[in-house]
């Protein structure tokens, strides 16, 4: 199913089941009958004259209270810009992404607990994968 976000900032490909809740410029999406946590956008307008760096903006956006190695931060500029990394620890596993194109800026996270991390990560790679910033 597409979703677009209400901002009309940007749009992906979720699940048909998934449940889809939105509040102000936050959308969550999940699945609630068989899924282990929940994907969270957070979309933002940036003035064109803001020097938006996706990995500095990731780090900020992270915190340090993790204490990232930046060296496992990926970038990735095809038609936008994003960079993201993904944090497993003691069975916890993290994903954040952060995307930019047309002075809009996504933040997204994921996050789970669960034995089968392989599947689970699959589809959100997947759905990952289908954000378009319009």
């Amino acid at each position: 199913m597409k979703y677009n976000s209400p901002s009309k900032y940007y749009h992906l490909e979720i699940p048909d089941n998934w449940t889809i809740e939105e509040k102000e410029n936050t959308t969550s999406l999940y699945d609630e009958k068989n899924g282990y946590g929940a994907i969270n956008i957070t979309s933002y307008e940036i003035p064109s004259n803001y020097d938006f760096n996706v990995r500095n903006e990731l780090i900020e956006f992270i915190g340090e209270d993790l204490n990232i190695s930046e060296d496992g931060i990926k970038i990735n500029q095809n038609n936008m810009q994003r960079a993201y990394i993904e944090l497993d620890n003691e069975g916890s596993y993290w994903q954040y992404h952060t995307f930019y194109h047309n002075c809009k800026a996504l933040f997204i996270t994921y996050n789970f607990e669960t034995p089968d991390k392989e599947s689970e990560k699959q589809l959100i790679d997947k759905i990952i994968q289908s954000v378009i910033i319009n």
